[in-house]
Parts: structure tokens; sequence; C-alpha cells
């Protein structure tokens, strides 16, 4: 897992889990959150947690805009919420 400082980058999407959790930490400046936005990355926050930057994969941008299989895929549902739901810790 990469865990992020002061230091304004991002890993490639290659090290994203298969969930979409890119990184941890940094914060939520102005020129992290464009850039984070810019490249398709979103952050997830909580008071008093790091922060979590994720990056969909691709498949479920597809298959949520209407592209390949639905099965599976539950429209309407945040995908962070249901990442939120599992048990990482």
């Amino acid at each position: 897992m990469v865990y992020l400082t002061s230091e304004l980058w991002f890993p490639p999407y290659e090290y994203a889990t298969r969930d979409g959790l890119l990184a941890i930490g940094g914060d939520l400046s102005v020129d992290r959150l464009l850039l984070a936005y810019r490249s398709g990355i979103f952050p997830w926050y909580s008071e008093g947690e790091p922060i979590l930057w994720c990056c969909p994969h691709l498949s479920l941008i597809r298959k949520g805009l209407g592209g390949g299989s639905q099965e599976g895929f539950c429209r309407g549902q945040s995908l962070f919420h249901q990442y939120r739901q599992r048990s990482y810790r």
C-alpha cells in the first residue's frame, strides 16, 4: 500500500487494490484534489481517519454506464459505501 506524504503525486493505477484503493494519507489541498480528479482518483474521508484515495477500475465504470454485463453491479449505490462495509481492519 502506498502512503502519501506532503509531496504532490499519486502512484500509477497499477498500484490500486482490486477494490480500487490506491493510496492512504496526504491532504485535501486544492492542488492535490485537482490532480486527483484530473487523474480519475477520488478521496474518501472520514474525520479522525486517514484519507483513502480510490480509483475505480475501468470495468466498473463501463458497467455503471451501461456497457458490458450488469450482473453483480449495484447501480445507485456508492462504490465507496460498499467498500466501507467490508472489514479490512
